[in-house]
């Protein structure tokens, strides 16, 4: 039981541990808000880990 607790945790921190990399040095909200959202999800489609990430905080 300890271990799906655990386990759960640790998938429910990844997405923000990857979102540090991805944008390191910069202010995430700010880039996310001056987004371009048709030329992101156009990036996104082509395989942009940077536009799958805003394009899907923007769905969430």
């Amino acid at each position: 039981m300890i271990r799906v607790f655990v386990v759960a945790i640790l998938m429910a921190l990844s997405p923000l541990a990857q979102a540090e990399r991805i944008f390191e040095g910069e202010k995430v909200v700010e880039v996310f808000h001056s987004q371009d959202f048709d030329a992101n999800l156009a990036k996104a489609e082509e395989g942009d880990v940077r536009a799958q990430y805003l394009v899907g905080a923007a769905y969430l």
